[in-house]
């Protein structure tokens, strides 16, 4: 995987302490950002160099000579990388798994779009070629996308579905794959991290990826997969095609969305929910900024392309003109209903709840937030809607300019 950036950033769980290393790209070493750094005396305008500054230095030159000797033995071991446990030393031979066992839900059913039902623990994925080299996919949870370069390919979140994505991922292209990509923490996008080499994600979303929903009790999905953290222009280079990070938090904090130039496809994760309204966690001020950052990109993609599917990127448009409306203190809100309300990082706010029954027997819908997994906070009574231009967005009142003080 190749990248534009200089530096990149590592981080490890040693004995629940976090150490961050750094890494000159092209090389192999990590090398441990802090250190101790002596410094060497000198003359000024003198001929000789005093014995105590002699001295100095040479303690110097001893002290960058251990330091070199120490990189020398960095670079011969094992990449150190985070676990996304925070409990877990990561994992410096990981070799990703071939099957995560989903027998203790095997009692549990999925009904398909057809009505249709198959166990929890039985493998399913479908896909659909999107665009050129771009499929989009799923098992459980939300849509997944792989994306095809000219040198490999890369999955965009993983789904929480039964079956190791990465073999089915391989039947779709020819290309290498072993990486993903999560544009945020949430289960629904990162279950299946384990089945990859790696997975890249932001600093926010490490400690809270791959945490089960309580609908998946008896499941061990493992967390001691290596992470890299990516930020703000990180660029992956697929060979002849490149997907810039653009961070844009508001469905969870470390939300990105990745685009794709070649392709005009702009991956937006859970930010751009829908085509016409959306439910804030972040404050008015901060969206209208996310928008703003994609605005600057607009002229270089026509679709958004997210876990609850494909929208036009006209969505945009429209969100930063509400958010800036919002914010020159024109019109009046309206109390948000409870159905479209969501005072949390939830994501009830697009999926109805699982099918019904009168039986003991339990069946959830295939792609929908199931009632176990719900988001079950208070109501909050300081939600509002305001509708301009036939696009509406759901806000806290006390969160326009900035966010709640804590």
């Amino acid at each position: 995987m190749h990248n534009t950036w200089e530096i990149n950033a590592f981080y490890f769980f040693e004995e629940d302490k976090i150490v961050r290393l750094k890494q000159n790209t092209g090389l192999a070493a990590a090398m441990i950002i802090s250190f101790a750094v002596s410094a060497a005396g000198c003359s000024t305008g003198a001929a000789t160099v005093s014995t105590e500054a002699e001295s100095i230095t040479e303690q110097a030159e001893v002290s960058e000579s251990e330091e070199s000797q120490s990189e020398e033995e960095s670079s011969s071991e094992t990449k150190m990388e985070i676990s996304s446990g925070t409990s877990a030393e990561a994992d410096s031979e990981w070799v990703p798994v071939e099957e995560i066992d989903f027998s203790a839900r095997a009692d549990v059913m999925i009904q398909n779009e057809d009505g249709s039902l198959i166990s929890m623990a039985e493998p399913y994925f479908e896909s659909e070629e999107v665009a050129e080299g771009t499929w989009q996919i799923r098992t459980d949870g939300d849509y997944m996308y792989l994306v095809e370069g000219d040198d490999e390919a890369i999955l965009i979140d993983t789904g929480y579905g039964a079956g190791n994505i990465r073999e089915y991922c391989e039947t779709l292209t020819d290309k290498p794959l072993h990486y993903v990509i999560n544009t945020h923490y949430h289960f629904d996008h990162t279950a299946n991290n384990a089945y990859f080499d790696k997975a890249y994600m932001t600093a926010e979303s490490v400690d809270l990826a791959t945490i089960p929903y309580p609908s998946f009790a008896g499941i061990e999905f493992p967390r001691n997969y290596p992470v890299e953290v990516i930020k703000e222009g990180y660029v992956f280079d697929l060979g002849n095609r490149t997907l810039e990070v653009i961070e844009i938090p508001n469905h969870t904090a470390g939300g990105i969305a990745l685009l794709d130039r070649k392709e005009r496809i702009l991956f937006s994760g859970d930010e751009i929910m829908r085509a016409d309204n959306l439910t804030l966690n972040c404050s008015v001020a901060q969206f209208a900024e996310n928008m703003a950052k994609l605005e600057a990109v607009r002229d270089e993609f026509d679709q958004c392309m997210g876990g609850p599917g494909i929208v036009n990127a006209a969505a945009v448009d429209d969100f930063y003109m509400i958010a800036n409306y919002i914010l020159s203190g024109e019109g009046t809100p309206e109390p948000a209903s409870s159905g479209n309300a969501n005072s949390g990082n939830s994501q009830t706010q697009v999926h109805s709840a699982e099918a019904e029954t009168e039986t003991d027997q339990i069946i959830y819908t295939r792609g929908r937030v199931r009632n176990d997994d719900r988001d079950v906070s208070e109501e909050n009574p300081y939600l509002v809607t305001m509708t301009y231009e036939g696009v509406s967005l759901t806000y806290d009142s006390r969160m326009i300019e900035s966010e709640i003080a804590e």
